[in-house]
């Protein structure tokens, strides 16, 4: 790091005739002095301001270059210039001779714009009294989850400190930054694994199982983060029964995966009522899978489960109205908001104003059949099976919808 954070402190030297537009800055100090510097597996993020533009960048110095890694980041820059999903990333430029060390050696960079936000771990420690905000976060990241399932884009490296939550003007959004081991199935091309992850966010059969990227190991760590999330939200004496701040990772280690019979924090999150306790169960289940490649999306573990995610997976449809059909009673609501909602099933059912109702009908989880006005996809609300003819018009008004997804 030493002869990173030399050349870096001294930007005439460090860039002049390989990167022109960082000359004119300057390194990013800590309170005590010191470079901004986040050391990684095989590289250092330095905090760096531009001039002009008055701008602040993490630039990313590495020590030991992987193979192909050029050509992997204009890959993925390629991809993510035309991705529907490219909001939950950041602009970034590789560069192969871009920093220059005081023994006259170049080397590459990464030039990545700064995420003006906190990573997921600061966040939830600074928020943890705060329910409300916690529970956004959840809902945001089940969402990306969704959107990134259905682009078949993985990241390979879910943890902490790779995903941000980033607040601007009341809004909350997710980024996620580190993107050595991107991959995108559509590509059909076999990737090595350029990292095994963090422990607590890893099932046990990574290690053993997986030489080649693949979208499953994504899977299993959203899910733990999720479930993270939502334990955080609902009990915030979690972070210090836990003593969160002493570990490295957020709830759960791998000893927890390997033994999620033996394990203390999985055998109290499954005590929890509702949500949580539904979601530990599916964790627990998946840890003990012997293939690693049948490990499903997010929200098909949890549909598969019958526990139903509480979420918005495509859009805020407030201020339109939603034309839906009921479908052909006899139906029941789900329990779990029927007292919320303060409303009972049957013809006629009305409840404009009010969040959507689960619905149930033969066991199937369902909600309802409609079409957003003035849009051209149908849509539903939840994943619907049934194929009874839907009746009894009814219509929702300024509505925020917990799950709607393309038909």
């Amino acid at each position: 790091m030493s002869d990173f954070a030399n050349a870096i402190a001294k930007p005439e030297f460090a860039f002049k005739g390989l990167c022109p537009d960082l000359v004119a800055g300057e390194a990013a100090r800590r309170k005590d002095g010191k470079l901004w510097c986040m050391p990684g597996g095989y590289a250092y993020v330095f905090k760096y301001k531009t001039f002009l533009p008055d701008k602040f960048w993490a630039i990313k110095c590495f020590s030991k270059l992987p193979p192909n890694l050029a050509i992997h980041y204009q890959t993925v820059s390629t991809y993510l210039t035309q991705s529907a999903v490219a909001h939950y990333f950041v602009f970034f430029k590789f560069i192969e001779k871009g920093i220059r060390t005081t023994d006259g050696k170049q080397h590459p960079i990464l030039k990545m714009e700064w995420v003006n936000g906190a990573n997921l771990k600061t966040y939830i420690r600074k928020n943890i009294s705060d329910s409300t905000k916690l529970k956004k976060v959840a809902e945001l990241f089940f969402k990306m989850c969704q959107e990134l399932a259905t682009h078949k884009v993985g990241h390979g490296d879910y943890h902490h400190e790779n995903i941000f939550v980033v607040e601007e003007k009341g809004k909350i959004s997710l980024k996620l930054i580190d993107y050595d081991s991107f991959y995108v199935a559509d590509w059909k091309k076999d990737l090595d694994e350029v990292t095994q992850g963090y422990d607590g966010f890893q099932h046990p059969l990574r290690a053993i199982q997986v030489t080649k990227r693949c979208l499953q190991v994504d899977y299993f760590s959203q899910l733990v983060i999720y479930l993270s999330i939502l334990a955080f939200a609902e009990d915030k004496s979690l972070w210090h029964k836990q003593r969160i701040d002493d570990r490295d990772g957020l709830l759960f280690t791998v000893n927890d995966f390997r033994e999620p019979d033996k394990s203390a924090i999985i055998t109290a999150l499954s005590g929890y009522i509702g949500e949580i306790s539904r979601v530990t169960d599916i964790l627990k289940s998946v840890c003990t899978i012997q293939d690693i490649y049948q490990i499903s999306p997010l929200e098909n573990m949890l549909v598969s489960s019958g526990a139903e995610p509480m979420f918005s997976s495509l859009t805020n449809v407030s201020e339109s109205a939603l034309y839906a059909k009921a479908l052909e009673p006899p139906f029941t609501l789900h329990p779990r908001f029927c007292a919320a909602l303060n409303i009972s099933s049957g013809r006629g059912l009305d409840i404009s104003n009010k969040k959507c109702a689960f619905l149930s009908e033969g066991g199937s989880s369902v909600l309802l059949l409609g079409k957003i006005a003035g849009a051209a996809c149908e849509v539903v609300i939840w994943t619907l099976n049934i194929k009874a003819a839907p009746s009894d018009v009814f219509t929702l008004e300024n509505f925020r919808a917990f799950s709607l997804a393309k038909v």
